[in-house]
């Protein structure tokens, strides 16, 4: 159904305090994207039990509130995080829909750090940057194995806190690999993904798949590695380009093959990533590549 949201009464405003559900207490925003805008807020339920933590509320931005079946669109990231239970992947607590205004909210751990879009990355060591690589990889194929694409990886999408671990958040462009249309939205209508770490295919108005995901991921990793992205403009300059040595240097060597196969333009020839997986889940053996 279309949502019936109270015009005058629904968007937070910084000099009011909102409450959702007589639960929830919204303190400040500390996130906008295209879709959507995060708040940190309070639990009254811990409050009461004196448990001291923050959580982040997760809403709809003023236009996709106008949108049919927001609800369902909404529930369906909650669906997605609900399935997972990883440690590098942003954990969510709660869904519902304010009964005074209709909006829909998802419930999630509050995450401290710094995103890895506002890390200086030259000050990164190069374990840091494998540890990273090898983290994020194998969360990936985690939810990959579920049926889930991320479809939005992007260094505004992970976070590295204090002790230098990372977590993949925002799945509010995700699909199942077989999602009904119902709790997807267009996914290049509403500009929910970030064109400069897209694959090719997407630019050319593909959907999303496993593959393209690995292509972001791959382009988020090579700029990390080599402090510039593998393109001056988009992805479509990929199209037919064969990486030289030259291009590789900063990337591991270990590593080289599979950045050589993940950016390539043609989505059927990324599929190279059992030894990468090997590599994350035999501790000795990364360790000792790191070193050399």
């Amino acid at each position: 159904m279309k949502s019936t949201f109270k015009k005058n009464l629904t968007y937070i405003k910084k000099e009011k305090i909102f409450i959702l559900n007589n639960r929830y207490i919204i303190e400040e925003e500390i996130g906008r994207g295209g879709l959507s805008i995060v708040y940190k807020s309070l639990d009254l339920y811990n409050e009461y039990f004196n448990i001291k933590s923050n959580i982040a509320i997760k809403m709809p931005t003023k236009e996709l509130l106008s949108k049919n079946h927001i609800e369902d669109f909404v529930f369906s990231e909650y669906l997605f995080l609900k399935e997972i239970d990883n440690e590098n992947i942003v954990k969510v607590l709660d869904f519902g829909i304010d009964k005074k205004s209709n909006i829909p909210y998802l419930v999630l751990e509050y995450l401290e750090g710094k995103l890895l879009s506002q890390i200086t990355i030259p000050d990164l060591s190069k374990k840091f940057k494998i540890n990273l690589f090898l983290d994020l990889f194998t969360s990936l194929l985690y939810i990959h194995k579920k049926g889930i694409i991320h479809a939005d990886i992007n260094p505004s999408n992970i976070i590295i806190n204090e002790n230098q671990k990372s977590k993949i958040f925002d799945f509010g462009i995700s699909q199942y690999l077989d999602a009904t249309d119902k709790i997807q939205l267009d996914y290049k209508q509403f500009k929910g993904f970030s064109p400069q770490y897209c694959a090719p295919e997407i630019l050319n108005g593909d959907k999303p798949s496993f593959e393209s995901d690995i292509f972001s991921f791959a382009v988020m990793m090579y700029e990390l590695f080599t402090l510039r992205l593998p393109y001056s403009k988009n992805s479509l300059e990929l199209i037919n380009h064969k990486f030289t040595n030259k291009e590789l240097l900063g990337i591991p060597f270990f590593l080289r093959f599979w950045f050589k196969k993940a950016l390539n333009s043609n989505p059927q020839k990324r599929n190279n990533n059992k030894f990468i997986y090997y590599l994350a889940k035999n501790k000795f053996l990364s360790d000792f590549l790191i070193i050399i």
